[in-house]
């Protein structure tokens, strides 16, 4: 395989990804417009995108690949954010 049949193969999986992620949390009515979003872990879990690395909590980095996704997608004006507040519970 040359440089740039593995460059187009990588770009190609991208392109799968943001196809997969959007069709994904488009289907769910929480995704679609006017729903109330979904969380990165949450369209992660619906995509199947989930990688477990079996490391302690302060080294997780699991979800890096579902939001570079996601982020992307925004970038590219294809989704947009929805910002909420964490809220404590006691």
């Amino acid at each position: 395989m040359d440089d740039s049949s593995v460059v187009e193969r990588g770009r190609n999986l991208i392109k799968d990804l943001k196809s997969h992620v959007i069709d994904t949390f488009s289907k769910d009515p929480r995704g679609r417009l006017q729903g109330e979003g979904l969380g990165n872990s949450e369209i992660e879990k619906l995509a199947g995108l989930e990688i477990p690395l079996d490391r302690p909590p302060s080294k997780k980095q699991e979800h890096w690949l579902t939001w570079t996704i996601v982020q992307r997608l925004v970038a590219d004006g294809f989704v947009e954010p929805v910002f909420t507040k964490k809220q404590n519970i006691d």
